[in-house]
C-alpha cells in the first residue's frame, strides 16, 4: 500500500517535470521570437530663424605680451561690432586668449595669439554683413556655422516621430516578405544626423578680409534616425 502511494507520487512528479521541460522548450525555442533591427529616418524642413557660429581672432607678434595686447584689442573691436547688430551679451561667449610660441614644434616664426568668440545671432538679415565686417575687423575665420530655429526641440521631436514611423513601415514590409507578424518594440534609440545646414569660410590672406561665405539658406533640414529592435513572430 505504501509502495503504491510512493509510485503514484513519483509518477505525478515525473509528469510535472516533463510538462515543465516541454513548456520551457516551447517558450525558449519554439515560440522564441526573431529579433530584427530596423533604422528609420525622419526629415523636417523649416525656415531658419537664428544662426550660431564661432569667430576666430588670430594675430602674430614678436613678443607674447604684444600678441596678447593686440588680440585683446581685435577681440574687443569684434565684440563691439557683434553687439552693434543687436546681439545681447548673453549670446556672446569669449574664450581666454591662448599664445603659441615660435619654434620647430609649432612651425611658427613669431608668437601667435588665438581667441574665439561664440555667437548666437537671432536676426538672420544681419548675418552676411556681420561676417564680412568681422573679417574686416581682423577675424581670421568664421566657422562652426549652424542655422537653426528658436524652438528646435519641437522640430527635433517631429523628426524623431517621422523616423519611428519610417522604421515601423519598413519592419512591416520585412515581416510581410518573411511571412511573420510584427511583435513588440524591444528597444529604440534616436540618433542625431546634424542639427542643420553648416557653412564655413576663411579670409584668404591675399584677399584681405574678402572671405567668401554662402548666403543664409531659405530652408534647413533637421534629420533624425531611429534605430529600433522589433520582435518578429
Amino acid at each position: 500500500m505504501e509502495n503504491s502511494r510512493f509510485k503514484t507520487i513519483g509518477l505525478v512528479l515525473g509528469i510535472l517535470v516533463l510538462l515543465a521541460a516541454a513548456w520551457r522548450i516551447k517558450v525558449n525555442y519554439i515560440n522564441r521570437p526573431t529579433l530584427i533591427t530596423v533604422v528609420g529616418e525622419g526629415r523636417v524642413s523649416v525656415k531658419p530663424e537664428m544662426v550660431r557660429f564661432v569667430a576666430n581672432v588670430t594675430n602674430n607678434a614678436d613678443r607674447a605680451t604684444f600678441g596678447v595686447a593686440e588680440n585683446n584689442r581685435l577681440t574687443r573691436d569684434a565684440i563691439s561690432m557683434i553687439k552693434g547688430v543687436g546681439v545681447s551679451e548673453q549670446d556672446i561667449v569669449v574664450s581666454y586668449v591662448r599664445v603659441l610660441p615660435p619654434g620647430a614644434t609649432t612651425g611658427l616664426t613669431t608668437y601667435q595669439a588665438v581667441n574665439t568668440i561664440s555667437v548666437t545671432l537671432k536676426d538672420l538679415s544681419q548675418f552676411d554683413n556681420l561676417v564680412t565686417s568681422l573679417y574686416a575687423t581682423g577675424a581670421q575665420s568664421v566657422s562652426n556655422i549652424v542655422f537653426t530655429t528658436q524652438d528646435s526641440k519641437a522640430v527635433e521631436k517631429e523628426a524623431v516621430a517621422k523616423a519611428i514611423q519610417d522604421a515601423q513601415a519598413r519592419v512591416k514590409e520585412i515581416a510581410k516578405a518573411s511571412r511573420k507578424r510584427v511583435g513588440r518594440m524591444v528597444s529604440i534609440q534616436a540618433v542625431e544626423r546634424g542639427e542643420a545646414g553648416a557653412l564655413a569660410g576663411e579670409a584668404p590672406r591675399e584677399a584681405g578680409f574678402a572671405g567668401i561665405i554662402s548666403a543664409s539658406p531659405s530652408q534647413i533640414e533637421i534629420v533624425r534616425q531611429a534605430t529600433i529592435v522589433f520582435e518578429l513572430r
